[in-house]
């Protein structure tokens, strides 16, 4: 009786604690609450430098107005800085949180496992000895059913303290995933401070070139916004040519991004900076070849093996280029990597299992009986689609990067090093591209 009854002062003395300190910890301290309050502030004063952006953007075109519209954006990214700086705090905070909530789970279920380990110990030393000893030996009914009693209650314990060990482990797993998740978010939010310092430091940059040429005279300012409405007809008709003989420009790359944005909510600046890392907006479609029948790729250069396409892609892509009027063996895709498989397609580089999944949902909106991942419009609608189903819709920085990684890996960016690597790349290319877009917009 006296094992049971410890057995159970123990078990409800760690429930306690741990329920304790869970509380504790879900808690909202004061420092929390303040800083809530600032972030809070910050975020008032993106909003307030936006609305200014967009009022002046519907004035004229002026001296004035586009110095103020500079500064307010040098203002807007200096508040994003400022949040993201706050929200880098209050994650650390997290993290610390976390990883101290994982140290007492995993203390509270060693002792959990080594209570356990010790009770089926004495009870299967009771069971062959002693206890069979004393049942055997009570000098009543009565004694010998106290202790059959007794053997059932601690059997029952020990089941209910097996069960508590399950959920702690379910807890750990659980608070171990979510510790992960902070680590990533703080390092987006990290990798997102990079980005807006650049965006700051090029603002203030082109500030400054605009009043060392214009010494303040609107006259002068005026003459160069001639000069830059000449660079933007050229961006605009810059051609890209594509390996199978035909060109795309810019100007049309961007409507069509624009018009899968509309339909997406996925930014058209990260369409096309995803466009730009996967086939550098269509100039590479691919230095392979299938060969034959069981998807072995060879270089078209050389014809050298260059891997494999995935067998589940190989009836797809015979599908997809057999409604448009393709050889398979005659049409470009990419060589594997040292790794995985080769097989992407057109601009937007989709594998052909992946395209199939979207292609009446491509073609649906295109129009046609049947999606052409080598079409630019087609490729593009297909990328948002894909890009928006991966959470780009939200169009966070962290959304953005995950999805950027889930294009390339399948995976968020935590889970792949080599799709971390690449999010990173496309999010680098994006200020880029929006300096590209403020030039032919004229905004």
């Amino acid at each position: 009786m006296r094992i049971f009854t410890y057995f159970v002062s123990l078990v409800l003395c760690f429930s306690f604690v741990f329920n304790s300190n869970y509380v504790q910890a879900q808690s909202q301290t004061p420092t929390q609450a303040e800083l809530q309050k600032e972030l809070d502030a910050l975020e008032a004063e993106i909003a307030a430098q936006k609305k200014v952006i967009q009022s002046k953007q519907s004035e004229g075109k002026s001296l004035s107005r586009d110095i103020a519209i500079l500064d307010s954006k040098i203002k807007q990214k200096e508040a994003e800085i400022k949040l993201r700086d706050k929200n880098i705090k209050n994650i650390s905070y997290d993290i610390r949180e976390k990883e101290g909530d994982i140290s007492d789970l995993s203390q509270k279920m060693d002792k959990e496992l080594e209570f356990v380990g010790n009770t089926l110990r004495k009870m299967n030393t009771d069971n062959n000895t002693d206890f069979m000893v004393s049942l055997l030996s009570s000098s009543n009914f009565s004694e010998s059913v106290d202790n059959i009693n007794n053997l059932n209650n601690l059997k029952s314990s020990l089941k209910s303290s097996i069960e508590a060990i399950k959920n702690t482990k379910n807890v750990l797993e659980d608070v171990t995933d979510q510790l992960s998740q902070k680590k990533d978010t703080e390092q987006s939010l990290k990798s997102q401070q990079e980005v807006q310092k650049k965006e700051i430091n090029s603002n203030k940059a082109e500030k400054a070139d605009i009043l060392k040429v214009t010494k303040g005279e609107e006259k002068k300012y005026q003459a160069l916004m001639a000069e830059n409405q000449k660079k933007a007809s050229e961006i605009r008709a810059k051609l890209f040519s594509f390996q199978d003989g035909t060109e795309v420009k810019f100007g049309d790359l961007y409507q069509y991004s624009k018009s899968a944005s509309a339909a997406t909510g996925v930014r058209t600046e990260f369409i096309l900076a995803i466009l730009e890392q996967e086939s550098g907006l269509g100039t590479n479609l691919g230095q392979c070849y299938v060969a034959d029948d069981e998807g072995s790729l060879v270089t078209i250069s050389s014809g050298s093996a260059r891997g494999s396409m995935k067998p589940d892609s190989l009836d797809d892509f015979k599908e997809i280029t057999s409604k448009l009027g393709r050889d398979f063996n005659k049409t470009r895709v990419s060589c594997a990597l040292s790794y995985g498989y080769g097989g992407a397609m057109g601009m937007a580089q989709f594998m052909p299992s992946t395209w199939m999944m979207f292609e009446s949902q491509i073609a649906s909106s295109a129009g046609v009986s049947f999606a052409d991942p080598w079409k630019p419009s087609q490729a593009i609608m297909g990328s948002a689609y894909l890009l928006s189903d991966n959470g780009a819709s939200s169009q966070t920085y962290q959304a953005e990067r995950n999805a950027a990684c889930r294009y390339y890996s399948g995976r968020v960016c935590s889970s792949s090093s080599a799709g971390a690597k690449y999010g990173d790349q496309v999010m680098s290319r994006i200020q880029d591209i929006q300096d590209k877009i403020a030039i032919i917009t004229g905004n």
